[in-house]
């Protein structure tokens, strides 16, 4: 749904923006592809992604603490959906299946996210591993999701 990679590449241009004063004697194309191989496509925690760019960059004082934080206000207001998002929620709809989220993440801002991606109203259950206390690839996630739609693991989901 979230094309997660452009949505981060958004981010951090407009991060960079906003944030300039940090940036002033630092390349602005190296720092980018550095801080996006150190995300590793979100596998990496936030705070050490940006620790590691401050330190690689010699970055003034302040911004390992505020890029992240800032990254968690507001990298959810960024998304980009793939293209053909609406047509296929619209389409499993009509089709007569029940559908959920299941997602790594705190629930603020997996909510906001979905938000801002405006698909709240396709899905009949939301689960994100802060509330459930599990996390993707743990099968107790799934497991809990399944039972919150009523669905058996052996049957269809329609």
């Amino acid at each position: 749904m979230l094309d997660r990679r452009a949505t981060f590449q958004l981010f951090l241009r407009s991060q960079m923006a906003r944030f300039d004063h940090f940036f002033h004697d630092v390349d602005h194309d190296e720092f980018f592809d550095r801080v996006v191989e150190l995300d590793r496509d979100g596998y990496t925690p936030k705070e050490e992604v940006f620790a590691g760019a401050a330190r690689d960059f010699a970055l003034v004082d302040g911004a390992a603490k505020e890029l992240p934080r800032d990254f968690r206000s507001r990298f959810p207001e960024e998304c980009v959906v793939f293209a053909q998002l609406d047509s296929v929620l619209g389409h499993l709809a009509q089709s007569g299946y029940r559908l959920a989220v299941i997602t790594n993440g705190s629930a603020e801002i997996q909510q906001r996210k979905i938000d801002v991606m405006g698909i709240a109203s396709a899905f009949d259950y939301i689960a994100t591993s802060e509330v459930e206390g599990f996390k993707k690839p743990d099968a107790e996630i799934f497991h809990r999701t399944l039972e919150r739609l009523d669905v058996a693991p052996e049957k269809p989901f329609m």
